[in-house]
């Protein structure tokens, strides 16, 4: 029995993983909690992609295949893991990238839990995300 200890995910957005934040420490495997606007569902490709503030990031669907997200142009928050993006999902980065979108080259998001939440209030969403940063930050020393 191993006594690794797994972290809970952290709270991330979008265009915080674009910005490879020093705060944040990302690396592979690393266990995320982000929100983003559902724009795409690619089943060749096993691919969703999200969009928050015109910026992209794609996320894994293998394990909703029986049970896709339904809405496009809507919010969803997603749980899982970051990893580096395979030769396919490279080729199909570029090709969205070649359209002028601005999608996360280094990163994919392989979901494990995905919800609807629409109708979230985002500016209240990031000003609690704020709040629970500095509190986090603030209480570091009880972890």
């Amino acid at each position: 029995m191993s006594n690794k200890i797994i972290e809970h995910s952290k709270i991330v957005m979008i265009d915080e993983i674009m910005n490879n934040s020093k705060e944040f420490s990302l690396k592979e495997r690393s266990s995320i909690k982000t929100i983003g606007i559902l724009k795409l569902i690619d089943l060749d490709n096993n691919l969703a992609l999200l969009e928050y503030k015109q910026t992209f990031l794609y996320c894994t669907i293998d394990q909703f295949i029986s049970h896709l997200p339904s809405k496009l142009n809507t919010y969803y928050q997603i749980i899982g893991e970051l990893e580096k993006p395979n030769l396919k999902q490279q080729k199909e980065i570029e090709k969205r990238e070649n359209l002028g979108n601005n999608i996360n080259k280094d990163w994919i998001l392989n979901s494990r839990v995905y919800r609807l939440i629409d109708g979230i209030d985002i500016d209240l969403y990031k000003e609690s995300l704020i709040v629970r940063r500095n509190f986090e930050q603030q209480n570091a020393s009880f972890n």
